[in-house]
């Protein structure tokens, strides 16, 4: 059940069913893990949740707060709004009930289906990405249901640049850091693809964390050797035509910069519990603050490009002081999981990308496996 989980989180977006003009959404993969998290709460019942309210009642009073914030400002949309803005909180409910069973139910057992899981899709992730990236060069076919074009540069089967190159990260930390180095062989395409994703940001945070890693080990030569070979890409290999592959390209990051702005005067606004999780769309949508013909379908409609303003206008200063706690929880847990969660930690700045399912998934199960205590 667990391999055929990773089998179908590997097909991305291709997984995807959508609903009410793709303002509702599952993955195939989530009914898995679903059945997967029925199957756990038979075998462990609720001595998970009250190990960890024992533990770590913040987390509890995290989602506590974040439902009365939901409620907050209920009545100033519509049932519909508030239906689908509920049901995208409790899939986050759904996600942290899954990893804290998953992770009580892996504390005394070997955990090789979870590498071997995260083997087959490191595989079937770097072969479906390389045959995007010289077959299927942009998504302009499907820019009618809200996807961006990301002329010639990879994208895989998630649609986005900016997620593609934050899972190619992940995949190199997470093989980087696992014990066993027979699976280096994995590093170089997975570098290869981070690079030709041009997602400048992630790419940036990537190396810093990269550096942090060589400076521990006291090997900062192999992190120079990693930059010379960044440098020769940068030099010798000939950019595809294409906007969004010239890396010295400004006008994206002025929009970054403006649409955060806009963010952060909109939280203000309702600095304390915020306008509730997941009604970002439908707020722009009344007062007026479009910038796309096709908004109802626009994927990064729901949203703010940094996840620390979507989080400040979803759920004020103190769903976001909730946050950091948590963060800081998982920065200071194992030292091998530590450069995973900096290196997304660092990538949501400038991209709305912590809180995506696809690294909520991957974040949960390697923390499964890196971790050797509750």
């Amino acid at each position: 059940m667990v391999l055929l989980t990773f089998f179908l989180f590997s097909l991305g977006q291709l997984g995807r069913v959508s609903f009410f003009n793709q303002q509702v959404n599952f993955y195939l993969y989530e009914v898995l893990i679903g059945i997967l998290l029925l199957f756990y709460f038979l075998k462990l019942k609720f001595a998970p949740l009250k190990k960890l309210f024992d533990s770590q009642q913040w987390i509890f009073w995290g989602f506590i707060y974040l439902l009365i914030s939901f409620f907050v400002k209920f009545f100033d949309y519509s049932l519909f709004e508030n239906i689908v803005s509920f049901l995208y909180l409790l899939r986050l409910f759904f996600y942290f009930l899954f990893f804290t069973y998953l992770y009580f139910y892996y504390q005394k057992k070997e955990k090789k289906d979870l590498v071997l899981g995260f083997l087959i899709f490191s595989f079937l992730t770097i072969i479906f990405s390389f045959v995007q990236f010289f077959l299927y060069p942009n998504l302009r076919n499907l820019a009618y249901l809200g996807w961006d074009v990301h002329q010639n540069r990879v994208f895989g089967v998630f649609f986005d640049t900016s997620v593609a190159a934050s899972i190619y990260g992940l995949f190199f930390l997470f093989w980087l850091n696992y014990k066993n180095t027979r699976y280096f062989w994995l590093l170089p395409p997975l570098f290869l693809l981070l690079y030709f994703t041009y997602s400048r940001f992630v790419i940036f945070s990537f190396f810093l964390t990269l550096f942090l890693f060589f400076l521990k080990k006291s090997s900062l030569r192999y992190f120079f050797i990693t930059l010379v070979f960044l440098i020769f890409l940068l030099i010798f290999f000939p950019q595809r035509s294409g906007v969004g592959v010239n890396l010295n390209r400004f006008f994206s990051i002025e929009a970054r910069i403006k649409e955060n702005i806009l963010g952060i005067k909109m939280g203000l606004k309702n600095s304390l519990f915020g306008i509730g999780y997941n009604r970002i769309r439908f707020f722009r949508q009344k007062n007026n603050l479009l910038w796309k013909s096709d908004f109802n379908i626009y994927h990064g409609a729901s949203s703010f490009q940094s996840t620390y303003v979507t989080l400040f206008v979803a759920a004020g200063v103190v769903g976001l002081l909730f946050f950091g706690k948590g963060l800081m929880k998982l920065i200071n847990g194992s030292k091998e999981f530590f450069y995973l969660i900096f290196f997304i930690a660092i990538s949501s700045l400038a991209d709305n990308l912590i809180l995506h399912p696809f690294l909520i998934f991957i974040l949960g199960m390697a923390r499964t496996i890196f971790d050797k205590k509750p």
